[in-house]
């Protein structure tokens, strides 16, 4: 399966993870998102790689354990790098990573930290299909998302 949104977690976040993936396909949004997207046998790191390619936009749960996550880290500068749209779901207090700080800039966010985190999805939802309300709309990047992704 290949979606339009993909998205990046640490290992401890992977029920947060879920909860959003299900709630953004609730909301006609595709996701792809490992290990669920992940073929039998294939190359995990290739998978990922690969999905982000075709994927749109990146949604990073930007919790205090990313910040150690060497795979996250990898996931977002190649979303970058790949000029996608990158929006941090921030859980608990903002961690201090000046590696993803720095790949981060100026994307949006949305604050997903007084639990239950689950209750900022439909703002997360709005975030991904406008991330940048006062930019001209770009048509095919998201249903109703926007350019801003430098």
């Amino acid at each position: 399966m290949s979606g339009n949104v993909y998205i990046s977690y640490a290992h401890q976040d992977r029920d947060l993870a879920a909860a959003v993936c299900l709630h953004l396909e609730s909301h006609a949004i595709p996701c792809w998102i490992a290990p669920r997207d992940v073929l039998p046998g294939e190359d995990h790191a290739g998978a990922c790689a690969a999905a982000l390619q075709r994927c749109s936009a990146l949604v990073l749960l930007f919790s205090e354990h990313v910040c150690d996550c060497a795979h996250v880290h990898r996931e977002v500068k190649l979303a970058r790098e790949g000029r996608l749209l990158v929006v941090s779901f921030r859980i608990g207090a903002r961690p201090k990573s000046i590696a993803l700080d720095g790949y981060l800039g100026d994307s949006p966010w949305v604050p997903g930290s007084n639990p239950p985190e689950t209750r900022h999805l439909d703002f997360l939802v709005d975030k991904i299909r406008n991330p940048f309300p006062d930019r001209e709309r770009v048509p095919g990047l998201l249903p109703g998302a926007a350019a801003g992704t430098e």
